[in-house]
């Protein structure tokens, strides 16, 4: 929350006026720019192909060591894959870069075209019939993310899923007309209380509308036709750029799990990092059972001063209760801040219940992908 600024790769497209593009939006909004375009520090890599948590972990395709390695198509240093990493810890503060192998038929090898980060705790990813196009490697993938890595709240992450749609001529990648013609709902813009998911005139955008609106309660969301665009090889994330506000008042929290009643036997710890470049306060919970009924207010109390953790304790329900959440935080400036920060229509929340395992689809789907891919 010090400062805004602005970091330029070497953008992975001949296409120089693309290229320059960073440096004009440091113009504009008179903010400092970073060039990674320079040997030792030289770096190939794409919007598209990079997805961060904010807390110091990334994901990406393993597109980012192919443009950088040995090699490679741009004439930049051959970087090993720690050189990569160090160059991304430098100029991005990431400790953790999480790196997938390609898929197969996805032609730009970018992210964004199939996974989004909703959250710190939660990817969405898009889901192919069973068996079908880059189907198999994207679980692969899916397993060898859960499988080695945990969130920054050392939590395991969360997947949603939504349909990955076939192709204007009803088939998949790679039997569509367009070798270029990747369609998907992952590729999707958050606008402050908005999602952009784009649509493409079929009968999948409703059910992909439906969930969007489903996983992120509060939201606008709104279907943006990508029906010509998509040929190109992107939709709406692939041709924006998020500009961050020049005041942010940052709130960051681990959503609490659903309990069984078993587990369900103390009071709801409920953590979160707030931080203002004046300094924060006052953080407030706000909870209830019954939304409609209204949420009760508990002040926070600075827990950690050095992690700039707030913290308050939600009491403790009788089983079969859901509890719905979220927090404000008020900095010395005067500024205010929610998370999520469409709240009190959006919340967090969790579930006192028998929650339904899927560690035995997982256990199902991991044997699938062995007798498939037995390297991954």
């Amino acid at each position: 929350v010090d400062s805004l600024i602005l970091v330029d790769w070497i953008y992975n497209r001949n296409r120089p006026r693309d290229d320059t593009i960073p440096e004009t939006i440091a113009n504009y909004f008179d903010i400092s720019i970073y060039n990674t375009t320079a040997a030792p520090m030289d770096l190939v890599n794409t919007g598209g192909n990079f997805m961060a948590d904010g807390l110091g972990t990334a994901f990406a395709s393993k597109l980012v060591l192919e443009e950088n390695g040995p090699g490679n198509f741009w004439g930049d240093s051959n970087h090993s894959e720690e050189d990569v990493d160090q160059i991304m810890s430098d100029f991005m503060g990431i400790d953790e870069y999480i790196k997938m192998e390609v898929l197969p038929f996805d032609g730009i090898n970018h992210i964004d075209m199939h996974m989004k980060l909703l959250d710190e705790q939660t990817l969405l990813i898009g889901d192919f019939p069973e068996g079908i196009s880059d189907g198999p490697q994207l679980e692969a993938n899916l397993l060898y993310v859960l499988d080695n890595f945990k969130t920054k709240f050392d939590t395991d992450f969360r997947v949603e899923r939504i349909i990955q749609p076939p192709c204007g001529n009803g088939n998949y990648p790679p039997q569509c007309s367009n070798p270029f013609e990747y369609r998907t709902y992952t590729n999707a813009l958050f606008v402050n209380k908005t999602i952009l998911v784009p649509i493409y005139n079929t009968q999948y955008d409703d059910e992909a509308l439906a969930k969007w609106a489903e996983m992120m309660p509060g939201y606008k969301i709104r279907g943006i036709d990508c029906t010509q665009i998509i040929n190109s090889g992107g939709a709406i994330h692939c041709i924006t750029k998020e500009v961050g506000v020049h005041d942010p008042l940052w709130i960051a929290h681990g959503e609490l799990p659903d309990l069984t009643p078993s587990e369900n036997t103390d009071d709801y710890v409920v953590d979160a990092i707030v931080k203002h470049q004046s300094g924060i306060n006052s953080a407030t919970l706000s909870w209830t059972i019954d939304t409609l009924a209204g949420y009760a207010d508990l002040p926070m109390t600075l827990t950690n001063a050095d992690d700039a953790i707030w913290s308050a304790t939600i009491p403790n329900q009788e089983d079969g209760a859901e509890i719905f959440y979220y927090i404000t935080g008020e900095a010395n400036s005067g500024k205010m801040g929610v998370r999520p920060i469409v709240a009190p229509d959006g919340y967090f929340k969790f579930e006192i219940n028998n929650v339904v395992s899927t560690e035995n689809e997982l256990t199902q789907s991991s044997q699938f992908l062995k007798e498939i891919f037995p390297n991954p």
